[in-house]
């Protein structure tokens, strides 16, 4: 089983570089036990080490896009 971190990386790379964070995090939680807040600090992670960007669109939606 692959890390967190990189299922997420080979998700955005399946969906053309784009997703929403909530879509993501289904995938995610289907594969993996994580709580949102464990989430969202491998986005955190992930965008601190370049190889995301988030962007918020509404209160409780994300746009999160591969940058490499």
């Amino acid at each position: 089983m692959l890390p967190p971190y990189i299922e997420l990386w080979e998700e955005l790379k399946r969906r053309g570089g784009i997703a929403k964070d909530t879509e993501l995090f289904k995938i995610l939680k289907s594969k993996y036990e994580i709580s949102r807040r464990e989430f969202n600090k491998l986005l955190m992670m992930m965008e601190l080490r370049g190889y995301i960007h988030v962007e918020h669109l509404k209160r409780n939606e994300k746009l999160v896009r591969a940058l490499r």
